[in-house]
């Protein structure tokens, strides 16, 4: 039994590996947080206005670099990983390939489109050693579309559409940057561009790509989401969405439809009927706010007709190939999260992209070779064995800091917003239970370390419903 055991200096873990009180990063059964570099604070910033950059700052996510410029810690560059996989999932499924755009583009492309013409101050751009002009890119229509034109043959025209996407870093000079990653001058952003035969097919892929998204942001992150009828503004096209998150401090008013059987919502009075619902039941629209996180366009031919991006016919006639371009913040998305999902504990992270989903530690150890702390150290080691269906080694956290007071660790716990939340305590010497909390409800349950995997194994299937 666990609680009979704990009262030896040094013994066996579950994994095979010797505890002693000479323990190294190396023999380590997950990350430690003596080791993580994530510099909180008790106070709030005071140049922070909004709740989402006072909490990534407070909890050691972020660090502001310049005007509108953030560095990315340590915790920050996990959820952005996570966020990153999530996206690379969802895109698998929908067909996309993922590629590398560079971030200098040359200004004869964009002026190749007719966008240089009509570009706005936001767009960042330099001239090189040889003159030459360059944009620091916001978007990459243009450059997506040429490499496509010079390398990609189509000669039937049901073939299968190409969907290529990035992930990567962009800029833009906004002029009055604000509420920290909300809006700031660079930031990293996932954009995907497909290419179809026919003008059928590329409203297909507009559907199965915009359906990712709402399976990743509603399904997925389990996000207050709504997809809002847009202008197409400066990228072009006759068709277009966006994705708001709903929150108080979001910048675009949502006018969406009051029935919760019907998905409609834009840019429309307050007021009126929903123009899908029918009858004498119509529901009225209603006002919320919302942070903008995703941009979706069927372009047409905008881009593939100057830039001779074509398919062959049967009769050897070329055609311009009809595009579509889905753009989605990454860092904004993170923002956004934080914006609905926290109390006034702190951040409350969905389970998926979490910067680690359990955090284990111990209250009440004396010393590293206490045995509490021994226990904490040999539960986190079953936890992050890959045995435990949902968990893996980094997805678990060890606060092996003993020298820290039991209240700033737990304060900490719930700041950074850890989904899961371990702690060994002078419970487990008495009666060999452990306390878990859900961070999401702040409710707690004990129990034996041996029930740990059952508990873990079933909230990774209720997560992923």
């Amino acid at each position: 039994m666990w609680a009979a055991r704990v009262h030896h200096s040094s013994w066996t873990s579950a994994a095979g590996l010797r505890l002693t009180s000479s323990r190294s990063i190396a023999s380590a059964p997950c990350a430690l947080r003596s080791v993580l570099w994530a510099p909180t604070e008790k106070q709030t910033p005071s140049d922070a206005a909004v709740p989402s950059h006072q909490l990534l700052l407070r909890a050691g996510f972020v660090r502001k670099s310049g005007h509108g410029v953030f560095a990315l810690l340590p915790l920050g560059r996990r959820v952005v990983a996570k966020l990153e996989a999530l996206i690379d999932d969802e895109m698998a499924q929908a067909g996309g390939n993922r590629v590398d755009l560079p971030v200098l583009i040359p200004s004869e492309l964009w002026k190749q489109s007719g966008r240089w013409q009509t570009r706005g101050p936001e767009l960042m751009a330099l001239q090189d050693r040889r003159d030459d002009v360059l944009a620091l890119g916001p978007t990459h229509e243009e450059s997506i579309t040429s490499l496509v034109a010079a390398n990609y043959n189509v000669t039937d025209s049901t073939k299968t559409s190409l969907r290529l996407y990035q992930i990567g870093r962009k800029f833009r000079d906004e002029i009055r940057p604000r509420f920290g990653l909300l809006r700031a001058r660079e930031f990293i952003m996932k954009d995907m561009y497909s290419f179809d035969a026919s003008y059928d097919r590329a409203l297909q892929s507009y559907e199965e790509i915009t359906t990712a998204y709402n399976r990743l942001l509603l399904s997925r992150l389990k996000l207050p989401v709504k997809r809002v009828e847009a202008d197409s503004g400066n990228i072009g096209g006759n068709l277009s969405h966006e994705f708001h998150v709903l929150a108080d401090i979001g910048e675009d008013a949502i006018l969406s439809c009051a029935s919760p059987e019907c998905d409609y919502a834009a840019n429309v009075e307050a007021g009126d009927c929903c123009p899908r619902c029918t009858g004498d039941d119509a529901a009225v629209l209603e006002d919320k706010r919302g942070i903008e996180v995703g941009h979706v366009f069927y372009l047409g031919q905008k881009y593939s007709k100057p830039f001779g991006a074509t398919y062959t016919d049967a009769k050897n006639n070329k055609h311009p190939l009809e595009m579509g371009c889905y753009g989605l913040g990454v860092t904004r998305l993170i923002a956004a999260t934080v914006e609905a999902l926290h109390d006034e504990h702190g951040i409350v992270w969905p389970t998926e992209i979490a910067p680690f989903k359990v955090l284990v530690m111990s209250i009440g150890g004396k010393k590293q070779e206490d045995p509490i702390s021994q226990a904490a150290w040999r539960i986190a080691d079953q936890l992050a064995s890959g045995e435990v269906a949902g968990l893996m080694r980094d997805d678990v956290l060890l606060d092996d800091r003993w020298r820290e007071s039991p209240g700033s660790k737990l304060a900490e716990s719930e700041l950074v917003g850890y989904p899961y939340r371990v702690v060994v305590g002078r419970r487990f010497t008495k009666e060999g239970l452990v306390e878990v909390q859900t961070r999401a409800t702040m409710g707690k349950v004990f129990m034996a370390p041996e029930e740990l995997p059952t508990f873990f194994s079933e909230r990774a299937r209720q997560d992923k419903l």
